[in-house]
């Protein structure tokens, strides 16, 4: 049995090299999303019924080889990445490695690269020194019109919207972050779960 708190740092976590952390966190996020195999106790504290770690028995190299990918994706993100080159680093044929990727990170490689970018486009288009155009060819982007059209399906509002939103002092959040509630103060407004 495994007591879970909504982590602040979701994100830092899911992007991390290593697989354990990652597929935790997926685990984690999908329980909480579905809803199932969770109860609550006394205090209201969330109590996870079902393991996170289903299928941590991978090898280490395989292990070692997936961050040497993942790193490798982190570098060379401005370029053309492709599948086949991807899995070559980690000395495994793409559709191995695709699914392995996917079961251990909880994301496929172009989903984590596309973060990747979208992230990067985000903290250039903050910086003010770079217009749309150029920020779409420098984190890898091969055409104006999907960048855009990915970009506010990622965040919410056009490349260009953003970068007005944040030179005019409105910050747009990067991500909404679950609000922490002491469970003193629930059980103070509504009480404890079965009283009446």
């Amino acid at each position: 049995m495994v007591i879970l708190a909504i982590p602040s740092a979701f994100s830092y976590f899911m992007s991390s090299n290593s697989p354990a952390i990652s597929q935790a966190m997926f685990f984690m996020g999908r329980i909480i999303r579905s809803g199932r195999g969770r109860t609550a106790d006394r205090s209201g504290s969330l109590i996870v019924n079902q393991p996170l770690y289903l299928s941590l028995d991978v090898h280490p190299q395989t292990q070692q080889s997936l961050a040497d990918a993942r790193e490798f994706m982190r570098h060379a993100y401005t370029g053309p990445v492709k599948l086949p080159d991807v899995s070559a680093m980690a000395n495994m044929s793409p559709y191995h490695f695709l699914r392995v990727h996917k079961e251990i990170y909880g994301e496929t490689p172009h989903e984590f690269l596309t973060r990747l970018r979208i992230g990067r486009a985000k903290s250039l288009l903050a910086g003010g020194g770079h217009n749309v155009t150029e920020v779409c060819f420098e984190v890898g982007f091969s055409s104006l019109g999907s960048f855009s059209a990915l970009f506010r399906e990622r965040v919410g509002v056009s490349p260009s919207e953003y970068r007005r939103h944040v030179r005019s002092g409105i910050v747009v959040p990067r991500e909404i972050r679950p609000l922490f509630v002491p469970t003193c103060f629930f059980s103070m407004l509504r009480g404890f779960p079965g009283d009446g």
